[in-house]
């Protein structure tokens, strides 16, 4: 759990690797979809890529699953929510439970 400079609060949660490759993908999905809104005409992985001022000795690690991008998935309307999970190659029942799981563990390591 981490706060930021203006006030925001942060998690940073470990998560199963099966669990992890399914959101990251759902992730890479939603960036690219017409089917979500975009805040103010911003591309959410454009926006959210951390610039460098040096050279990086090494490349950028996808490790990290963008959590405001994915909880919006759950704001989308059911046919949305059904086309990008089988872009995937799930359903929108296993990404529920995955964020299910996924908020108890957030909620559990918080208090």
């Amino acid at each position: 759990l981490y706060g930021t400079l203006d006030g925001s609060l942060g998690a940073l949660v470990p998560m199963p690797e099966q669990v992890f490759r399914r959101l990251f993908a759902l992730q890479a999905a939603m960036s690219s979809s017409p089917l979500v809104p975009r805040n103010a005409g911003l591309n959410p992985r454009a926006y959210r890529t951390a610039t460098f001022h040096l050279p990086l000795q090494r490349q950028r690690q996808r490790n990290i699953a963008d959590g405001a991008l994915i909880w919006s998935y759950l704001k989308l309307d059911c046919l949305a929510q059904r086309q990008l999970a089988r872009l995937i190659g799930t359903t929108p029942e296993t990404i529920y439970q995955d964020l299910l799981d996924l908020d108890s563990v957030v909620f559990s390591r918080a208090l």
